[in-house]
């Protein structure tokens, strides 16, 4: 076996791999944003009680409050005003970032495997036009 026959079929095995497991993985995270619904941008206020900080903002014509976790009032820190993001389609549902860690994760890797399964496409095509 030459070396041109080599790289056409770990290309191949590339691409069988990375394509299809890249376009589950975009499949996924497309229908996960598809039921995730709109985040909208909200000025959430920091108010100090016996129990902990309380976040505070109105959406939806109504207002709605809960305790910060700790992670959270350590991201805020002594801050009295802070932007936050809450869900269309519950606005008592608040979050400190726009999208998920978890989503952006999931996206990053799918586009990965899809870059790894074209490229893998791309140099086993290119052997069969190059002569050993």
């Amino acid at each position: 076996m030459s070396s041109v026959e080599i790289a056409s079929l770990i290309g191949e095995l590339l691409s069988w791999i990375g394509l299809p497991l890249g376009l589950l993985l975009l499949i996924i995270v497309f229908v996960v944003h598809a039921f995730d619904g709109g985040w909208e941008d909200t000025e959430i206020v920091l108010v100090e009680t016996p129990e902990g900080r309380i976040a505070r903002w109105f959406a939806g014509n109504e207002f709605f409050e809960r305790t910060l976790h700790h992670d959270e009032a350590r991201r805020i820190g002594d801050a009295t005003e802070f932007p936050a993001y809450t869900a269309r389609n519950s606005p008592s549902t608040m979050r400190l970032e726009r999208r998920r860690p978890a989503m952006h994760l999931l996206r990053t890797l799918a586009l990965l495997f899809l870059g790894i399964g074209f490229l893998g496409l791309v140099v086993s095509t290119a052997g069969l036009f190059i002569e050993a």
